[in-house]
């Protein structure tokens, strides 16, 4: 079942030091099967609660997935960086299928 990771971070307090993060940890996903769903550039729309200064959420393929790349070397010595300069948390997230869909459809009326 697919996994996200996802970085919500509240203030960034040095743009270019989170720019240079951005670009260097980009490497880390070179050979993972992960797909990119959201960018700082993406837009947001806030429904509830305070704004934030940016959304990031990447997809793998699972949750085993999802942790061997946060963990992994290649992550880790960027991941200070971030941690330096901004406000935040971090979330790896399973995804979820219903059994059945038309629970949905019913839970709607």
């Amino acid at each position: 079942m697919s996994a996200y990771v996802i970085f919500v971070v509240e203030e960034e307090n040095d743009a270019e030091v989170m720019k240079t993060y951005r670009q260097s940890s980009r490497s880390s996903l070179d050979g993972r099967d992960v797909k990119v769903i959201t960018l700082p550039s993406c837009k947001k729309e806030v429904l509830e609660g305070e704004d934030v200064a940016c959304i990031v959420i990447l997809e793998f393929p699972d949750m085993k997935q999802a942790r061997d790349w946060y963990y992994s070397e290649e992550y880790q010595k960027w991941a200070p960086m971030r941690k330096g300069v901004s406000k935040g948390s971090a979330f790896i997230v399973e995804g979820f299928v219903p059994v059945d869909p038309a629970h949905w459809a019913s839970a709607k009326a």
